[in-house]
């Protein structure tokens, strides 16, 4: 687990539960002061599991977080909590495997859960930037979960530039009259541009969502 404070630079992490318990409150703040009193939160899926009750979210969330089940991406919207889950495409010899990532964003802040990764170890490195600059503290969590989402658009469109080219090559190969087992690698890049343009699309209509702020949560 990893804490952050986006007002103060340094802070107690001896006694984290009594951080976690503010995210138990769906009240938002009233003044400005109150909403730069805010936490980023890192922890893994056992971390919040172990910490359900002081956290105080959802149990179909936390029980979606821990079991092995992965979901696509999506937004769940509650009185003073935004639920979602994201997934980080991997790309494989045969398929495009799907690393999931969960966020709650509530008034206390942002708890981002997932196991530590190349993407969640730059988040971090850029919330730690925010924090030491003192950079608008009262919109520090909303600004991390977008960090998080520009990490993993840039990682798709890696992915893609990265089929780009595989279909480049095989049609060369294919022009070339090599003797490969065309059908089968067609398929297998047919699949993975498939599942990359239905993740794309639930990524749009992810933001969407929190674009509206029907709750009034995001700053």
């Amino acid at each position: 687990m990893q804490v952050f404070s986006a007002l103060r630079k340094t802070i107690d992490e001896s006694d984290p539960a009594s951080i976690l318990k503010r995210f138990a409150s769906r009240i938002l703040p009233v003044s400005e002061e109150e909403w730069k009193d805010r936490y980023i939160v890192f922890l893994s899926p056992k971390e919040v599991d172990q910490h359900r009750k002081d956290m105080g979210f959802p149990d179909f969330a936390v029980n979606e977080c821990i079991n092995d089940v992965i979901k696509h991406p999506k937004i769940d919207s509650f009185e003073g909590l935004l639920y979602g889950v994201l997934n980080h495409l991997n790309d494989s010899d045969n398929a495009l495997t799907p690393t999931e990532m969960a966020f709650f964003l509530a008034p206390a802040g942002i708890a981002i859960v997932s196991e530590e990764s190349e993407i969640i170890g730059k988040v971090k490195k850029s919330v730690a930037f925010e924090v030491e600059e003192g950079h608008s503290p009262a919109t520090l969590p909303e600004k991390t979960l977008f960090f998080l989402m520009d990490r993993l658009v840039n990682s798709d469109q890696t992915l893609i530039r990265t089929l780009d080219e595989t279909e480049t090559l095989l049609e060369e190969r294919l022009l070339a009259g090599e003797k490969l087992d065309y059908p089968a690698q067609v398929f297998r890049l047919r699949q993975k541009t498939l599942l990359l343009m239905q993740y794309a699309g639930l990524m749009v209509d992810l933001l969407d969502v929190i674009s509206e702020n029907d709750n009034e949560l995001v700053r």
